[in-house]
């Protein structure tokens, strides 16, 4: 735990973490695997970032959610149906998810599975 506690902040932590896993956990090899070139470039480079005390970006994301969902409040009581509002708002904040057009099939021959 103490090799994990400093393996994100710069590479020398990231190198000390990296040697404590041995081949007797195979799942922690597996997620190493797939996560070292990504996050040894970031642990790299990471020292040389400015650090930042800010919470700007997530208070700006916070206060459109807020306006987008005060009117809904009261229907914010069904775990399902709130589940799914937030989902159509998560597409839309990240502008996905554009009206679909018409289904142009024939009739009686559907392609959608």
């Amino acid at each position: 735990m103490e090799a994990l506690n400093g393996a994100f902040r710069d590479r020398a932590g990231w190198d000390a973490f990296t040697s404590t896993i041995t081949a007797k956990q195979p799942h922690t090899t597996a997620w190493l695997a797939g996560v070292r070139p990504r996050l040894e470039l970031q642990t790299t480079v990471r020292a040389t970032l400015p650090v930042h005390y800010t919470t700007a970006g997530a208070e700006a994301a916070a206060a459109s959610l807020k306006s987008m969902l005060e009117q809904r409040s009261v229907s914010l009581r069904n775990k399902d149906r709130t589940n799914r509002l937030l989902g159509l708002v998560r597409l839309h904040l990240a502008g996905r998810g554009e009206p679909q057009g018409h289904n142009r099939d024939p009739r009686g021959a559907a392609s959608l599975r």
